[in-house]
């Protein structure tokens, strides 16, 4: 009785449910196996049913749109999503291999590509909360070992960059020619920096924790040098010898010196100057012994034509 319900149930195109089966049929049917066909005989154990439970009873692969399935579930097909899971109270996703070769993961739902793994790029790993590219880490919402990592703050609105160790930095076209490193809080900017507005250093008032104090750089049209000082005249002369990184980094040409007397005399003038020391004298060939200050001013060695006025530089902004 249950062998001819069940194959004029498929012969027919029937679908067999608790709405059209009667209680004496229905436990039977909950450990049954699977009817070949119309034959109610023909039967075997390629798929069993089981309580409220239906599985594979073959070790081999299962085939969707394909006779020769090369793994446990195997679906193919073009134009079509390849695989879809919902919750028809919460969400639609659906899993499937692109026109191009590529593989996406859309929310159907909101009509919104996710996530799209690009062929050809072997060397990109997707794996838990980190991207990996080349063996490296490049992207990782937290813990673990990686070069360096990007990370949602937990209490601002806002990303933090995290590098191995007490380094970070910022590559181009993945050339290892790093344009910014971060080393132990203190920011080294490889080329040029250029900025539109002010560049300021603040420090805290020291007195009312409200307010801060915000000093903003010299701003000219060459790269300066300078080094300041105090010395003293002997005898009317004063030999100054200015301190050895002044002397590396500044250019022979374009130098000049400021002079303050701290005290009665002639006056001053400069008899020689050099990047590496000064000659002061006192005029009127005075010989007094009276204290000065003096302030020198150069340009960096390698920017003494730095141009000022320039052609409008082509913005080409790259986006985090």
């Amino acid at each position: 009785m249950l062998r001819s319900i069940i194959a004029l149930a498929l012969a027919s195109g029937v679908i067999l449910t608790g709405s059209n089966l009667s209680e004496d049929i229905k436990e039977p049917i909950r450990n049954m196996v699977w009817i070949e066909g119309t034959n109610p005989v023909a039967a075997d154990t390629d798929w069993v049913i089981s309580q409220e439970n239906m599985y594979s009873g073959v070790s081999g692969n299962v085939g969707i749109g394909t006779t020769t399935p090369s793994a446990k579930l195997h679906s193919s097909g073009s134009g079509v999503s390849q695989l879809r899971l919902e919750d028809p109270n919460v969400r639609l996703w659906s899993f499937d291999v692109m026109g191009n070769g590529d593989f996406r993961i859309t929310d159907e739902t909101a009509t919104l590509e996710v996530i799209r793994f690009k062929k050809g790029t072997a060397d990109v790993e997707f794996t838990g909360n980190s991207i990996r590219k080349g063996g490296s880490t490049v992207y990782r919402t937290s813990g673990g070992t990686a070069r360096g990592w990007i990370k949602a703050h937990p209490a601002y609105d806002c990303l933090d960059f995290v590098g191995e160790g007490a380094t970070l930095d910022f590559d181009i076209n993945d050339s290892e020619n790093w344009q910014m490193s971060i080393q132990n809080g203190e920011v080294i900017i490889h080329h040029d920096l250029t900025v539109q507005g002010n560049k300021n250093f603040v420090q805290p008032h020291p007195i009312d924790p409200n307010k801060e104090i915000v000093y903003t750089s010299l701003e000219g049209g060459e790269a300066g040098t300078y080094c300041r000082g105090t010395a003293q005249l002997i005898n009317g002369m004063a030999i100054v010898n200015l301190p050895e990184h002044f002397t590396l980094v500044t250019a022979d040409k374009k130098l000049t010196v400021q002079l303050t007397p701290l005290g009665e005399c002639k006056g001053l003038y400069v008899e020689s100057k050099t990047t590496s020391r000064i000659i002061v004298k006192e005029l009127g060939n005075g010989c007094s012994n009276i204290k000065f200050d003096y302030f020198i001013q150069g340009i960096r060695k390698g920017y003494e034509n730095k141009p000022i006025i320039r052609n409008k530089q082509a913005t080409n902004h790259k986006s985090l």
